[in-house]
């Protein structure tokens, strides 16, 4: 999704382009790491907190998103292994640094060019 957005958001690179290398490279990371981030904090945040109730809500229109992907086949999210648990707290733990460097990506380089100024 990286390829597709960030020439909209600095241009295409080309003759005519005014983004360097760095502002590319910048808005394709800043790009994954909000898709990563916003991924991990709903979908493997939201599953960690409702797990133990998804039998219950089978049949709710609050837990519609997980019994689809467990109908599809992956029964494991409805029987919560201890891998898989370790592996969507890992996932939520990784969110939060991907997070934490999306803040210093898009924050911590304006800072330094008006402190330059």
């Amino acid at each position: 999704n990286a390829l597709f957005i960030c020439p909209f958001v600095v241009g295409t690179p080309g003759a005519g382009s005014k983004a360097t290398i760095a502002e590319r490279a910048r808005c394709a990371a800043a790009v994954f790491l909000a898709t990563w981030t916003v991924i991990a904090l709903t979908w493997e945040l939201g599953w960690l907190l409702v797990r133990a109730h998804l039998p219950e809500l089978q049949d709710s229109y609050a837990g519609y998103a997980w019994w689809v992907y467990i109908d599809a086949g992956d029964q494991r999210y409805l029987t919560a292994p201890t891998d898989l648990v370790v592996m969507e707290v890992l996932s939520v733990a990784n969110a939060v640094v991907c997070a934490s460097a999306l803040r210093t990506l898009l924050w911590e380089p304006t800072k330094t060019r008006s402190r330059a100024s």
